[in-house]
């Protein structure tokens, strides 16, 4: 039936041409006698946008609806359309409220291929991790084998978005449980678990490293989409290092390393419910305080002798 909902949806956007919520198209689907009985309840809205929203969540720019703003979509058709005002071609990044684990899987990569590879050291190039692994040897855990199987490390995302000679900072809000560790400190990285879902197979998204930074980007920063898919499909997101670090919460974990140069029709000024107090930190100056910073964020604004660390390229 999740289709129905979806079809009942492009169906009354195609006619009234303007974004509306979820509510509207039930009750314009009504009134033109269009809605199927299967449809009638007490809550069939709650529904529709549940539907919409998870469509777009999970196919992101492959979903043929968008957000014009909170609770309200439109028709990807539309962006091509002449006739359809400006203002109703902005697409709105829905909050990312929390980063769901559950029954989902994680990219791992064991202790002992790492030592085996790589000896003891605990930073390497991005390129050198991707030339000594390959998909054989990399496994997609969920969060119970994780906390079960130790000799694994989980892989993480880590995006540092510049501009000119300045890092953009934040303090990610209150996840729930089993969401990214992340989830208290002031970082400069943007980015969460990498997860089997973020592998692509039209580009290089190196092993899923690079879509996971660029979800992040597109669903938690507010980067338009046009500019997250020009950032996925040319190269813009630039891998540097992969990391062993701790998490917050003192687990280690590998972090994978990435630069995206922030353009100047990118302003990620305007905070979310999951990303608050977006700040840019000068190049020059270290901050005041960084006892609040995560872990890895700590080491690249404090620690110079490792120049691959730092927090600038």
């Amino acid at each position: 039936m999740a289709d129905s909902y979806l079809d009942l949806a492009r169906k009354v956007l195609l006619v009234e041409r303007c974004p509306l919520s979820a509510k509207d198209i039930l009750d314009k689907a009504l009134r033109a006698d269009g809605l199927p009985p299967h449809l009638y309840g007490r809550t069939p809205h709650k529904t529709l946008q549940a539907r919409l929203s998870e469509d777009i969540l999970s196919r992101r720019s492959r979903s043929q609806f968008f957000r014009t703003e909170a609770g309200k979509f439109f028709l990807r058709e539309f962006l091509e359309d002449p006739k359809i005002p400006d203002e109703m071609k902005t697409e709105y990044p829905a909050p990312r409220r929390s980063l769901q684990l559950e029954n989902r899987s994680v990219l791992a990569v064991s202790r002992q291929d790492w030592t085996s590879k790589f000896d003891r050291r605990t930073v390497v190039d991005a390129e050198d991790f991707r030339a000594k692994f390959d998909n054989s040897e990399l496994e997609y855990l969920s969060t119970e084998e994780l906390e079960k199987q130790m000799d694994y490390l989980p892989v993480l995302s880590f995006v540092l978005v510049h501009r000119d000679m300045r890092v953009l900072s934040y303090m990610i809000g209150r996840l729930r449980a089993g969401g990214d560790p992340l989830n208290r400190p002031r970082s400069i990285g943007f980015g969460g678990y990498v997860l089997e879902d973020h592998r692509d197979i039209t580009y290089d998204a190196f092993f899923g490293i690079l879509e996971s930074g660029i979800t992040i980007l597109a669903d938690g920063v507010g980067m338009p989409l046009e500019l997250a898919e020009k950032a996925r499909y040319e190269g813009e997101l630039v891998p540097r290092t992969c990391v062993i670090s701790k998490t917050h919460l003192g687990e280690e974990a590998i972090f994978a390393i990435a630069d995206y140069k922030c353009t100047g029709t990118f302003d990620p000024g305007r905070p979310n419910l999951s990303f608050t107090g977006l700040k840019w930190l000068e190049k020059c100056s270290k901050p005041n305080d960084v006892s609040n910073f995560d872990p890895l964020s700590l080491l690249m604004l404090c620690n110079t002798k490792e120049e691959r660390l730092s927090a600038f390229p």
